[in-house]
């Protein structure tokens, strides 16, 4: 799983403002604010089905490499109740439907067929920011890439924040990289400037991944289709796992000095929802000895997402199979609610949440690590930073084993359970390469299992665990914005979440920007 991190204005990998047991999850208890909905937590249980004789087979071929989320697990095999707009000419063994757009897939074998670079350097733009492309796991998958196509990988290091236009420069002095990636608040500008090549007829059914059986990898037409939105073309494509969904990191040892139980016991239960949330931080959080529940991170996008609340939301345009509509998503109900409920956790008279303030840096974990909040809610990626961190804690006794992972409950708008994610990224091919290189780098990884565990590394059951929430369809943004002045959108978001954490009402706030985003959103459609 391969997403770059935001490193200005968004958090590193949370996609906020700061520069940098085995239980069921919850997405399978859709939780409402006020009061947990049991009919649908048995509906949503009902709906999972897990093939085991799936997983013993898909064991003896290719499976997922989970060294940079943090394990090595077996996928959990399910049938996902997609929400699609359209049909897909597909081999009939592939289950799986794109989440927006009218995409049709050519039926065949992969292009990538009998693929041989005869010993051909090949170019892949990264990040350096990235935590993950440092890994020594994804030092072993290029390897092992080299050894399959018998090419050498050449990597190429570039600043986030100036990512677009150094592929754009790299691209007019005729060095176009044959890999690279598009990060959602890259998408969708880069295919407005013309980028990346259009993978859209170079990708075959054979290509796909079957969302019955995902451990056997491939093209995941869902997470794929929002980065062909534009023109209904695919820029890019996604794997199952080119995402990381949020959850709450949690310190054991807190929880059982204050007697409280566990929130994967009590996810097994059916108890863990957003009232047991709020009951546990009224009863320990202590304003005046800098004591929080939950830290301050609350106030990025995970709740609004765990509302099914997007900043920008896409649709297909009405009679028309070559585009799709963006518009601003801040005055629905669902961006209304979420706000609402996010402002009663961290500004109301009996706050749970730190402050959104100086003295509390915005979706750090430096008081989790200090132990002055129980929980941190932040994408499953940034476990390879406080894995590490942990191991000079005494609030966690200096053992990674005291940090704990559950899933988000979903909020009461969320009707669809779309489970929150960050950023999706895609895997692309610069303009005039060979498409088949990068379709066969973002197959490769989704298929090949790392044969070694790094030491910083989630568990395998909690591994197992996060996997599930990727099951269905999910909850993320959907691409970023300028205006004519050359700001992103994401600073009129800003602006409203701390106007919220400050106690202002979040309507009159939403009334204010709708029509500077969808100006925004205009500007940049239209740039070209």
């Amino acid at each position: 799983m391969l997403v770059l991190l935001m490193t200005f204005a968004l958090a590193a990998c949370g996609g906020d403002e700061n520069v940098s047991s085995e239980s069921n999850p919850a997405s399978d208890v859709v939780a409402n604010v006020e009061t947990e909905s049991k009919d649908e937590a048995t509906a949503s249980k009902k709906e999972e089905t897990t093939s085991k004789q799936q997983t013993n087979t898909s064991k003896q071929g290719a499976t997922t490499s989970k060294q940079q989320s943090g394990g090595t697990v077996s996928r959990q095999t399910t049938s996902r109740q997609g929400n699609t707009t359209g049909s897909v000419t597909k081999d009939p063994t592939k289950n799986i439907t794109p989440a927006v757009g009218n995409l049709k897939i050519k039926e065949g074998k992969s292009l990538t067929e009998g693929l041989n670079l005869k010993g051909k350097t090949i170019t892949m733009a990264i990040t350096p920011e990235e935590g993950q492309y440092k890994s020594a796991s994804f030092k072993r998958t290029i390897a092992a890439f080299e050894k399959e196509y018998n090419c050498k990988v050449q990597t190429k290091q570039l600043a986030f924040n100036k990512y677009n236009q150094l592929v754009s420069n790299a691209l007019a002095a005729g060095n176009a990289y044959d890999i690279a990636y598009i990060h959602g608040s890259m998408y969708p500008l880069c295919a407005i400037d013309g980028l990346y090549e259009d993978l859209t007829d170079k990708i075959r059914t054979a290509d796909l991944m079957d969302d019955d059986n995902p451990q056997a990898g491939g093209i995941d037409l869902n997470k794929t289709s929002y980065f062909a939105s534009y023109k209904n073309r695919i820029y890019g494509t996604c794997n199952f796992e080119s995402v990381f969904p949020y959850v709450f990191y949690y310190n054991k040892i807190k929880f059982q000095e204050a007697g409280l139980k566990d929130p994967r016991a009590l996810e097994k239960a059916g108890k863990w929802n957003w009232n047991t949330i709020q009951q546990y931080g009224r009863k320990v959080t202590s304003v005046d000895e800098n004591t929080y529940f939950l830290s301050n991170a609350i106030t990025g996008r995970g709740v609004p997402l765990c509302f099914d609340a997007p900043l920008v939301k896409v649709t297909p345009k009405k009679n028309s199979s070559t585009n799709s509509v963006y518009v601003q998503n801040i005055t629905s109900t669902n961006y209304i609610e979420a706000y609402k409920f996010m402002g009663k956790l961290i500004a109301s008279a009996n706050p749970i949440s730190e402050p959104l303030d100086d003295q509390h840096k915005i979706n750090d974990y430096e008081s989790f690590m200090k132990g002055n909040t129980f929980m941190w809610l932040e994408e499953t990626s940034k476990y390879l930073d406080i894995s590490e961190k942990v191991l000079t804690s005494s609030a966690f006794a200096k053992k990674k084993e005291n940090i704990g992972i559950v899933a988000m409950p979903l909020g009461s708008t969320n009707k669809k359970g779309k489970y929150p994610t960050g950023w999706l990224t895609a895997v692309a091919c610069g303009k005039g390469k060979d498409p088949r290189v990068a379709i066969a780098w973002d197959v490769f990884r989704s298929s090949y299992e790392d044969p070694i565990v790094d030491a910083n590394a989630m568990s395998k059951s909690d591994t197992a665990y996060i996997q599930k929430t990727l099951k269905g369809d999910i909850a993320c943004e959907v691409g970023m914005f300028n205006t004519s002045g050359g700001e992103e959108i994401e600073r009129y978001e800003m602006t409203i979440r701390r106007a919220v954490a400050k106690g202002e009402d979040i309507s009159s706030l939403t009334q204010s920007y709708k029509d500077l985003i969808n100006a925004a959103i205009k500007f940049t459609m239209k740039s070209k």
